[in-house]
């Protein structure tokens, strides 16, 4: 009977009950900080992954410049140059090589749906803009989680963490202002072709977006310089303005790709090329006399009438307005189109006729734009020399000039337009060469290939320009003669 009476008395009692509910509830509470702890491993684990994903991306992209080798080198500088460690996931703790993560190169900025990601593959390296990084997953074991996942009933004991990255490559160009070209193919280099003629198609807008068209960059206000001649401009006046001036006064761009101006008629870009000719049409018309927009040193063809006074060409064609295109622009059947093979042997022999009555004064010069540069050197110390020469000096001084066998060195003589530079450079252009075929950059502009500074052989005609390619610009290329700087320029986007 006592022992039944202390049962009910035991069973009616509340005291300690409370510790039951303590005992619960510690379960519970490290239970969860197992959990926290084992997320946190997850959490650093990720940090790890993508400051690896991170690296690798800007490590490739910054290769991705378009030459034929571009792809192999991306490859090579993330497995050889990249290396990090992740603490907590399962397998080796260094992160390094391709056994890791996958790479793919594409031509336009991926999308964040994976299943159009194959839609931007690039076609070749000439066409890789862009590097997608697929760190591969790691496992984290939840190893202060088991009991609390035995004893909660959950099946999870561990997690899959993985990174990805997108990074691109850009060049960016710094204090000129450049004019806009479809490269004619995607594995269209400067450097090869230097001293090689193009003959560019004028276009409007470029929607066409063939290669060879030229067109103007459309230039934001926020890129002009505190001291810009163009300043206050705006649309085709402010394009005109800035490919017609001798020092547009512009800041660094080329950043996410370049806008072509579509607000332009293709006269307006004749007229904004044809200044340095002393032509003043247009929307430049204005600008005649106005010494930020002179006209290239001794644009003339360089004739004499019998007086030896210059007479002006207007109305030209190419062969007659001075420096020849390629040989190869003859019109025959199998005849070169858009790009020339840098021979105007045939050509220069008309020209030493037609002006030096054909004994060539610079023997020793191959490109046109040197030729152009020595004819000036000659003819400013001929001008020089015959300000201070009085009598029958002049056929002297034409052989102290190297002119020797030279009939009349006056022949050679070039003519200045009021006002024009005395800068040879001011014939001198910069291009954008851009990748009109595979698509936009992430602001919506087309990816620059690459820059390269071209001499202008004369005025536009029939909506063409002839220029001659004078150097590449960026790494592995001589200083520009333009004054241009080109610089690499790699972000990462995601």
């Amino acid at each position: 009977m006592r022992i039944t009476k202390h049962l009910h008395a035991f069973r009616r009692s509340d005291e300690g009950s409370v510790l039951v509910f303590w005992g619960v509830g510690l379960v519970i509470f490290f239970g969860f900080l197992a959990l926290t702890f084992d997320f946190g491993r997850m959490a650093s684990t990720q940090t790890d992954l993508q400051a690896f994903a991170d690296n690798v991306a800007l490590a490739a992209a910054g290769e991705l410049d378009g030459r034929d080798d571009a792809i192999d080198r991306a490859r090579a500088a993330a497995a050889e140059l990249i290396t990090d460690s992740q603490t907590f996931g399962n397998g080796d703790t260094q992160l390094s090589g391709p056994t890791d993560y996958t790479l793919t190169f594409h031509s336009e900025l991926p999308d964040d749906d994976p299943a159009l990601l194959s839609a931007s593959i690039a076609i070749g390296p000439q066409t890789a803009h862009y590097v997608h990084v697929s760190v591969h997953n790691k496992t984290v074991d939840f190893g202060f989680g088991r009991a609390f996942a035995a004893l909660s009933g959950l099946g999870d004991t561990s997690g899959d963490v993985g990174a990805e990255a997108v990074a691109g490559f850009d060049l960016i160009l710094c204090d000129v202002q450049p004019v806009a070209m479809c490269s004619p193919s995607s594995d269209f280099r400067a450097a090869a072709n230097i001293g090689s003629v193009l003959e560019l198609d004028i276009a409007a807008d470029m929607s066409g977006l063939l290669g060879g068209g030229l067109g103007l960059v459309d230039t934001a206000h926020g890129l002009l310089g505190d001291t810009s001649v163009c300043a206050g401009l705006a649309g085709r006046l402010l394009s005109a303005c800035l490919v017609a001036a001798r020092d547009p006064g512009v800041a660094c761009f080329g950043d996410g790709g370049i806008n072509i101006g579509v607000d332009l008629s293709v006269l307006d870009i004749e007229a904004a090329l044809d200044v340095r000719f002393g032509e003043y049409t247009g929307p430049v018309g204005a600008l005649a006399g106005d010494p930020n927009f002179p006209p290239a040193p001794n644009i003339l063809a360089g004739l004499t009438d019998s007086e030896g006074n210059c007479v002006a060409q207007t109305g030209g064609t190419f062969d007659d307005l001075g420096l020849p295109l390629d040989d190869c622009f003859d019109g025959s059947v199998g005849a070169c189109v858009g790009l020339g093979d840098g021979n105007w042997d045939s050509g220069r022999e008309d020209y030493v006729d037609t002006y030096y009555d054909g004994v060539d004064p610079f023997p020793e010069v191959e490109s046109r734009y040197d030729f152009y540069v020595a004819e000036l050197s000659a003819n400013n110390a001929l001008l020089e020399g015959l300000l201070n020469t009085v009598g029958g000096v002049v056929g002297g001084l034409g052989g102290a000039l190297g002119l020797g066998g030279v009939t009349d060195p006056l022949a050679g003589l070039l003519c200045n337009p009021p006002g024009a530079s005395d800068d040879p450079a001011r014939r001198l252009m910069t291009i954008a060469s851009l990748d009109c075929l595979t698509g936009a950059g992430p602001s919506g502009g087309l990816h620059v290939q690459e820059y390269f500074d071209v001499f202008v052989l004369g005025p536009t005609e029939d909506g063409k320009v002839a220029v001659e390619i004078v150097a590449c610009l960026g790494a592995d290329c001589a200083p520009s003669p333009t004054g241009a700087e080109v610089r690499d320029f790699v972000r990462l986007y995601k």
